[in-house]
C-alpha cells in the first residue's frame, strides 16, 4: 500500500497512523519564487499562446450582441443594425434568463448560436408580448415589435452562419 494513502484501495481498511484530520507538527515550508529573466518570460509567454491576443468568436450570450470579428464593412453595418432592431427582445430576454435561467453558468456558454437565439428570442418575445398587453398597446403595434425583433435575431443567425460556412 502507498504510503500517502489513508485508505487501502483494495480492501477499504483505515490506517491508524494515517489520520487525515490530525495536523502534521511541522508546518509545510512555502515554496520559493522563481526568478526568471525577461527573455525566459517572454519565451513562456510565446509557448504558451500569451503573446498573441486572441479574437475568437464572441461565445454564450455575447454571441447575440457583438459582431464576428472577421465581419468588415457593410457586413458589420448589418450586423450591428439587426441588433438594435432586435434589442426590443434581447433586453428582456437577457433579463429573463439572467434571473430564471441562470444564464451565465457554464451549460449557456457552451450551447451553440441558434440554441441561444431559440431561447433569448422566445423569452423575450413572451415577455415582450405580456408587457404591452399590460401597457395596453395594440395587437398590431405589438406584433410588428415581436415580429421585427425575431425577424432581426433570425437573419442574424443566418448571417453568421453563412459567414462561417464560407470561411470553412
Amino acid at each position: 500500500m502507498s504510503e500517502t494513502a489513508v485508505v487501502c484501495p483494495h480492501c477499504g481498511s483505515r490506517q491508524a497512523d494515517r489520520d487525515p484530520r490530525q495536523r502534521s507538527a511541522t508546518p509545510a515550508k512555502p515554496a520559493e519564487p522563481l526568478e526568471l529573466s525577461k527573455d525566459e518570460v517572454a519565451a513562456l509567454f510565446s509557448v504558451r499562446g500569451a503573446d498573441v491576443m486572441d479574437f475568437d468568436e464572441p461565445r454564450g450570450p455575447l454571441a447575440l450582441i457583438f459582431p464576428a470579428p472577421d465581419a468588415t464593412g457593410w457586413g458589420r453595418v448589418v450586423e450591428w443594425a439587426l441588433t438594435v432592431v432586435a434589442a426590443p427582445l434581447l433586453v428582456p430576454g437577457f433579463v429573463f434568463a439572467l434571473f430564471r435561467l441562470r444564464f451565465f453558468g457554464n451549460q449557456m456558454m457552451r450551447a451553440s448560436e441558434a440554441t441561444l437565439t431559440l431561447a433569448i428570442g422566445t423569452s423575450g418575445a413572451l415577455s415582450v408580448w405580456s408587457l404591452a398587453a399590460l401597457a395596453g398597446w395594440g395587437s398590431t403595434v405589438t406584433a410588428a415589435v415581436v415580429g421585427g425583433g425575431v425577424g432581426a435575431l433570425t437573419t442574424r443567425l443566418f448571417i453568421r452562419r453563412r459567414r462561417r460556412r464560407r470561411a470553412s
